[in-house]
This record gives C-alpha cells, sequence and structure tokens, in this order.
C-alpha cells in the first residue's frame, strides 16, 4: 500500500473684534473639532478550504479495470473541483480501517473506497468522524454519512446469456477474484443469464483468492479450457490479464477458439478472443460524490441503477455475429422494460 493613515486635525482660529470707543474681551478658544474617523477596512477574508478527496483502491491507477476508471474521476475532481486528493494503491481488505481511519483523521472530506470487501471498515470508522463522508462505489453499507453505490446485476446476466448463445461445447467458466459474497452474487447472474439463453449449458466457477494475480487466473482458465470449456466470463479486475494469456494460448497450442468477456477497460488492440466487455465505470461515481460534498447535497443511502440508467452495460465487439447480438438486444431491452427480473442471490 503506498500512498499522491493620516490623520489631520485643523487649527482653530481665534477672531479678535475691535469695535469703535470700547474693546470686547476676547472670546474663549473654540474647542479643536473632533478628528473625522479613520476609514473602515475591509476584514480579512479566510482563504477558502479545498475539498479533501481520498481514494482507496485494491490494486493500481494502471490496472485498466475498475480501479484505473476511479482512479481517472478522481484526477477530474481534482482538476474540475480544485480539490487536494490521495490516492492509496494495493490496499488489502485487512488495512481497510486503519487506511480510512488515517484518511478521517487528516480531515479528509470525503474518502471513497472502491471494493465491496471495504464496507465492514469503513463502518467501523464512520460513526467517529460523523464530519467527513464515505462513498463505497460498489456496496450494500448506509449510514448518514455513508453512500453505497450497488448496481443491479443486469449487464453480468446479460453477458450470462451472450456466454450461452455463443458457447458451441455447451460449457462455460466463470473466473472470480475473491470468493466473497458481491463475487458470488455476481458469478450467479452470469449462470443464470447463460441458463436463460441456453437452458443446458453447464456452468464451472473458480475464485483467484486476489485481485491482482495474472498468473493463477491464468492457471484456473488453462484448468476450465482442458475441461471443455469455450467460453469464459467472470470479474477478476487485474487477473484478468492472465485469462487472456490462457484463451491466446489455446489457439495458439490447440488451434481452439476461447471467447471471453472481461471487465476491464477494452484496449484498443484487444484480441478477438474477447467478445463483450462488463462496463461500470467509477469515474462519474467518483466525480459526483465529490460535487455534492462540496455543494453539500450528499446523502447516506444505497442507490441501485441498471442498465437502464446508461451507467452500466454490456459492450459487444465484432467477434459477436449478428445473429446473436439481435438476442442478446432483445433480452438487452425485456431487462430494461422490467420483463426479466434478476433473482440477486449472495450464496452459491
Amino acid at each position: 500500500m503506498k500512498r499522491l493613515s493620516m490623520v489631520l486635525f485643523p487649527i482653530g482660529l481665534v477672531l479678535m473684534l475691535g469695535l469703535a470707543g470700547c474693546t470686547q474681551p476676547a472670546p474663549a478658544p473654540s474647542a479643536p473639532p473632533t478628528a473625522a474617523p479613520a476609514a473602515a477596512q475591509p476584514a480579512a477574508t479566510a482563504p477558502v478550504k479545498p475539498l479533501k478527496v481520498a481514494l482507496v483502491l485494491s490494486t493500481s491507477v494502471t490496472d485498466s479495470g475498475w480501479d484505473s476508471t476511479a482512479y481517472r474521476g478522481l484526477q477530474e475532481v481534482k482538476d474540475q473541483l480544485g480539490a487536494e486528493v490521495s490516492v492509496s494503491e494495493n490496499t488489502q481488505t485487512s488495512q481497510t480501517e486503519a487506511v480510512v481511519r488515517d484518511y478521517a483523521s487528516q480531515g479528509y472530506d470525503l474518502i471513497v473506497v472502491n471494493s465491496f470487501s471495504y464496507g465492514d471498515g469503513v463502518m467501523k470508522v464512520a460513526p467517529d468522524f460523523p464530519k467527513s463522508r464515505f462513498a463505497i462505489t460498489t456496496g450494500i453499507w448506509k449510514a448518514d454519512n455513508v453512500s453505497s453505490f450497488d448496481p443491479l446485476q443486469e449487464d453480468y446476466f446479460l453477458g450470462g446469456c451472450l456466454d450461452g448463445l455463443m458457447t458451441k461445447s455447451g460449457k462455460i467458466g466463470i473466473i472470480g477474484g475473491v470468493n466473497m459474497p458481491a463475487m458470488v452474487r455476481t458469478a450467479n447472474a452470469i449462470a443464470d443469464g447463460a441458463k436463460y439463453c441456453r437452458p443446458d449449458v453447464k456452468v464451472s466457477t473458480a475464485y483467484v483468492g486476489s485481485w491482482a494475480d495474472p498468473a493463477k487466473a491464468k492457471e484456473l482458465a488453462m484448468a476450465q479450457i482442458a475441461s471443455g470449456v469455450d467460453v469464459i466470463d467472470g470479474s477478476a479486475s487485474a487477473g484478468y490479464d492472465g485469462i487472456v494469456e490462457a484463451v491466446k494460448q489455446a489457439e495458439k497450442d490447440q488451434g481452439k477458439m476461447v471467447y471471453t468477456v472481461t471487465d476491464m477497460v477494452l484496449k484498443p488492440d484487444f484480441p478477438k478472443q474477447i467478445m463483450a466487455a462488463h462496463t461500470q465505470d467509477h469515474g462519474p461515481e467518483v466525480v459526483t460524490y465529490a460535487q455534492q460534498v462540496k455543494d453539500g447535497t450528499f446523502q447516506g443511502g444505497i442507490f441501485r441503477p441498471g442498465l437502464k440508467s446508461g451507467l452500466i452495460y454490456l459492450k459487444l465487439t465484432d467477434s459477436v455475429p449478428a445473429d446473436i447480438k439481435a438476442k442478446v438486444e432483445k433480452v438487452q431491452q425485456d431487462l430494461i422494460d422490467g420483463k426479466i427480473t434478476v433473482n440477486e442471490r449472495f450464496t452459491p
């Protein structure tokens, strides 16, 4: 974990009046006039205290996934709102309370944590710092000064539908980062979507145990491929690079095409095996939360946007045939219209 006058007095004149035949006594000198008051000086204006915003990440600012989008939002907060910002990278779940408490002790106005696994740590700190605001970009926690952004799992259900339509073997794999309730919920949504669009599909699920272990993710992907899986979905953050290596190696060594869905930002030179990307851009979340704190409109609570909001979506690539793309778009519209509801479950 690392952590970026002059006052004028007029003189009175005494006038002696001489009258013919008699002399009048001189009048007593007049009192000098009161000096004019000094002009009031404007009160000194206290310097405006800059907004202080901190961001806590589970990987690095260059992970090409969730953390990099959140960091981009932090930079926008710095540039657009003139905020003083700080970022803590590669923060372990066990470090959450200490890191968040340190930022709050330093007077940070807003502390954004970019992982579901940080929620419990935040809730241990928030009651002690009522003047600070805390935002969890993927969470289910709330308090007067705690807000969670918890998107519906509709884009993952939709990705699962795509998986089911694209597999030729009838077997798909799901690889998650850490085996925790939020990741299990995502895996369930993918599996449900796959079965919705192909009821006979078989699903294998594995967890890396980390959000930043490409080598382990590759190992798990190779094992799934060896079992007959030809489509791999999930959410492994920086570990996704290992999944990409595995599917490319499968084509090179076995001549086998294995498609995959990423939760990372698509790079210009992404391989043909990537058929879609689950997209949840945390940048706008960070900017919105910071603006609310600056304006005094921040509210605690849980906010659950879905596909209809445009904040989450499934981006298809040209690797998806037109007929399958049309079927996926139909399911997407049904989700938006409420004709399909995702059954969210935190246990397998």
